[in-house]
């Protein structure tokens, strides 16, 4: 309540500029995440290929454990990443509500 007392008396342009810092913090965050997706992804894909060209010389089971790992990984990236992008989104909608 008192937050939202607060928010209510912060004059229009202070919130505007405050939303805009948050959405590019948030669009550079989710290039980021990006990035390591892509890097996530090659890696996890060169770990399943390997395996599969020379299992031999890997342990399956180190393999498959690193392989899933990676996954988790990316997939937490992407969740993430969606979080970021509501947010995003919620903070671009707000930003034209207080322009109009």
């Amino acid at each position: 309540a008192l937050v939202s007392r607060t928010v209510a008396k912060t004059p229009a342009a202070v919130r505007l500029r405050y939303l805009t810092q948050q959405l590019a913090t948030h669009r550079e965050r989710i290039s980021e995440l990006e990035e390591r997706n892509s890097e996530l992804e090659a890696i996890c894909g060169g770990s399943k290929a390997r395996l599969a060209a020379d299992a031999s010389s890997h342990d399956p089971f180190v393999a498959a454990a690193r392989i899933k790992s990676l996954e988790a990984e990316v997939w937490a990236l992407r969740q993430e990443k969606q979080d970021l992008l509501a947010r995003a989104h919620a903070a671009d909608d707000r930003i034209a509500e207080l322009r109009a």
